[in-house]
């Protein structure tokens, strides 16, 4: 946030390939959002960090994996969690095949290859889910929180995640 006036501000944004639209707005949620008049009314796919609010519009919605890498490495190198640093792994292995698969010509993935890394990534969550059992109540911060939080993210959305495999009009991160 910013201070206006001071008072809090949020400034929004939204782009395409050609234009960003920036707005200032005392609200964060989906008041301004609205006001913003994009989401609401766009086609395409909608790049975001995963934030709730943008998951009450009918979009199609991929997930920033920006976001995600930086919050996976903090968790994997910082707190010394494997299963964090192998997704990291995952994650650049399959931007990586998409980026071959695209400059071969191709505009998806084998299905071998997509299976390949769904079940991987599953199992990955999996590992993270045993490693970072559920925080006590009312924990607010610390390793245990962080971790399940993305972990709660990485596995409810994971289509949302992955979509940059499935999809090639996604891209890895926004």
């Amino acid at each position: 946030g910013a201070r206006v006036a001071g008072r809090l501000h949020w400034v929004h944004v939204a782009c395409n390939a050609l234009v960003t639209l920036l707005l200032c707005h005392e609200r964060r949620g989906t008041v301004a959002m609205d006001e913003m008049g994009v989401i609401a009314k766009m086609a395409g796919i909608a790049h975001h960090d995963g934030w709730k609010p943008y998951k009450s519009y009918d979009v199609t919605h991929a997930l920033c994996n920006a976001h995600h890498l930086r919050e996976l490495e903090a968790i994997g190198v910082v707190f010394d969690q494997n299963w964090a640093t192998e997704m990291i792994g995952l994650l650049i292995e399959a931007k990586a095949a998409v980026t071959a698969a695209t400059e071969a010509g191709a505009d998806h993935l084998d299905a071998a290859s997509l299976h390949s890394i769904r079940v991987r990534y599953g199992l990955l969550v999996k590992k993270g889910q045993e490693a970072n059992p559920a925080p006590v109540i009312g924990q607010r911060h610390g390793v245990r929180k962080s971790a399940a939080n993305l972990l709660r993210r990485l596995d409810a959305e994971r289509a949302d995640v992955l979509r940059f495999v499935s999809d090639f009009s996604a891209s890895f991160g926004n």
